[in-house]
């Protein structure tokens, strides 16, 4: 199943017709590593001022991620509902993550400090264990379909991979959100018609 992200948000995020999908991803929606990046990274950005996100890459070789992708990302989540529902991550999504963290930001102290903003106070990502008695060498993308197997409150996806975004519409059809049609949508949109409502900051997860 595939989320028409694009369209909705071209349509200042108007539910009409979307109602049955929305449910599906009021579910929970696991994030891919690029997503994750994003709000991770994309948060300490707004909070220090400083413009680690941009130096990630677009895994589809798109136009490279900028500060304004976190807003882009924080207000599409939001529209859906975020912080009436968790978004969830794998370990080893989790690993990827901080391989990648690490390649950019090799300043212990900026290192640290992303890691204890994000994950110490849970902002609203929670990792989700998995199964994988059968898995010698797990990667990212085979740990997102167990959790989606394991967990079936959770049918949904978020993901900048395009190859990846297509194997779980087609083949296993789950909801699949394609990070950039989200992104490509807002800037069609345009920054000044995002409702302000929807770039506030949810609460952390409760412990």
């Amino acid at each position: 199943m595939y989320f028409d992200s694009y369209n909705y948000v071209v349509s200042t995020y108007d539910v009409t017709g979307y109602e049955d999908q929305i449910k599906l991803l009021r579910r929970g929606i696991c994030l891919d590593t690029a997503p994750l990046f994003i709000l991770v990274v994309g948060h300490y950005d707004k909070i220090k001022n400083t413009k680690f996100v941009e130096q990630f890459e677009s895994k589809d070789g798109g136009k490279p991620y900028n500060r304004s992708d976190y807003f882009y990302l924080l207000a599409f989540l939001n529209s859906l509902g975020l912080g009436k529902y968790h978004l969830f991550i794998t370990p080893q999504i989790l690993t990827e993550f901080v391989q990648h963290l690490w390649k950019i930001i090799n300043d212990k102290q900026h290192f640290k400090q992303i890691l204890e903003y994000s994950f110490k106070p849970k902002l609203y990502i929670k990792e989700v264990p998995i199964n994988c008695s059968d898995c010698i060498n797990e990667i990212g993308d085979i740990s997102v379909k167990i959790l989606l197997d394991n967990h079936k409150s959770v049918i949904s996806i978020i993901t900048d991979d395009y190859p990846f975004y297509q194997i779980f519409d087609k083949k296993y059809d789950f909801l699949t959100i394609y990070y950039n049609d989200v992104r490509t949508g807002t800037l069609t949109l345009g920054r000044k018609n995002i409702p302000e409502k929807l770039l506030k900051e949810p609460p952390p997860l409760v412990s």
